[in-house]
């Protein structure tokens, strides 16, 4: 599966803290940076793969990777008569 992330150099760094199991992402090229925090007990892929989709999230937030191109189009809305209240 191809994801805006591939070809990209991501560090992650997995720390356990007592009951919580901390996930630092980093972007190689930017150097943007994110954590999340999840029970220790969360499986290592589920970890990787939020933490991953976080920084994903926080490139395009800031401009470094495009928006997502619409698969459909966009909802279209109508004009209605009458008054809104």
């Amino acid at each position: 599966m191809s994801t805006p992330l591939n070809g990209r150099e991501i560090l992650i760094e997995l720390n356990t803290l007592g009951q919580n199991l901390r996930a630092i992402a980093v972007d190689a090229a930017s150097t943007i940076e994110v954590s999340i925090t999840m029970p220790a007990h969360t499986a290592q892929a589920d970890v990787r793969r939020a933490v991953l989709r976080k920084l994903e999230w926080r490139l395009r937030k800031d401009g470094i990777l495009s928006e997502k191109t619409a698969k459909t189009a966009a909802p279209t809305t109508t004009k209605k008569s009458g008054k809104y209240v």
